[in-house]
């Protein structure tokens, strides 16, 4: 298995530029362990330059923005093997280091059933990679929170029944929602389906108020 790729779609190449000094302590957010292993994040890209420490990405937004960045670097040094620690949380999928805004990001398979979520659902934000690829020494780091910590709030469910071949709703409604998302929040800080809800409700009755 290898790990998921940190954009969804765009093409990646390697550049002639190679390696860097790696980092000496794990790059996840709250990790303080030393670096056992070096993870190319984007995958060892096809060509020549597949060794490279760095890649050129050119890729489009959710709003149809076009990216090109190069040399980008993307190797970074983690705690333990392809199977095992940090690194082996990224390879089997337990965890997902996505580029967002210029940095990269990690996150957490939380225990939403895939079968039925979005693949960005399916994962918890924890925090951007530090030290980023690229620099050597991190930031001081928060403790690793314990298991105990990590409370789960209580949920409510709540559903709306969509008819199908009515206006396609059953289509129309997810698809514009995941578009509000897109606009409404910020990568850097995601929040549950719920506040967005929550906002898209206030704008309405905003509305309905100046319309009376």
């Amino acid at each position: 298995m290898t790990a998921l790729k940190p954009v969804v779609g765009g093409e990646v190449t390697g550049v002639l530029s190679k390696t860097y000094l790696p980092n000496l302590i794990c790059a996840h957010p709250f990790c303080d362990k030393p670096v056992e292993s070096i993870h190319h994040i984007f995958g060892r890209p096809p060509g020549q330059e597949s060794d490279s420490w760095f890649v050129r990405l050119q890729f489009i937004d959710e709003d149809g923005t076009a990216h090109v960045e190069t040399p980008l670097p993307h190797a970074t040094g983690l705690c333990g093997s392809g199977t095992t620690g940090h690194h082996g949380d990224v390879e089997e999928h337990r965890a997902w280091i996505r580029y967002q805004n210029g940095q990269y990001v990690w996150y957490e398979r939380n225990q939403n059933d895939p079968a039925n979520t979005p693949l960005m659902d399916q994962f918890d934000y924890v925090g951007p990679l530090n030290p980023q690829p690229g620099a050597r020494e991190a930031t001081p780091k928060p403790p690793m929170p314990k298991d105990g910590e990590k409370k789960k709030r209580k949920k409510q469910i709540f559903s709306v029944s969509l008819p199908e071949n009515e206006d396609m709703l059953h289509v129309e409604v997810p698809r514009k929602f995941e578009q509000l998302r897109t606009i409404l929040e910020d990568p850097a800080r995601p929040r549950s389906k719920g506040y967005t809800l929550a906002t898209v409700l206030d704008l309405a009755l905003l509305q309905a108020r100046d319309d009376v």
